[in-house]
């Protein structure tokens, strides 16, 4: 886990209900959130950390995006469509 592994970073995890591993204390979960308190979420991080095994399209990258966040995801086809 690189959370694990960066104990002085602080990350936030936007998870669905009881997906979030609650051993780590350098990072808070966030589960439910409204579309406002998501885009607050977005507009409060310094950068959007994506790492990914697969993907086809992804929302929570194209919304990164879309408040100016910088990104760091995994190089794959699709993401590289995403951002040229």
């Amino acid at each position: 886990h690189v959370a694990r592994a960066a104990g002085g970073i602080g990350f936030h995890a936007v998870t669905r209900p009881g997906q979030a591993d609650e051993s780590l204390p350098n990072v808070t979960r966030h589960e439910g959130l409204s579309d406002e308190a998501l885009a607050d979420l977005y507009r409060s991080a310094d950068v959007l950390f994506m790492p990914l095994v697969d993907a086809t399209a992804n929302n929570a990258l194209l919304e990164g995006l879309a408040t100016g966040l910088p990104v760091v995801v995994t190089d794959l086809v699709s993401t590289r469509a995403y951002l040229g």
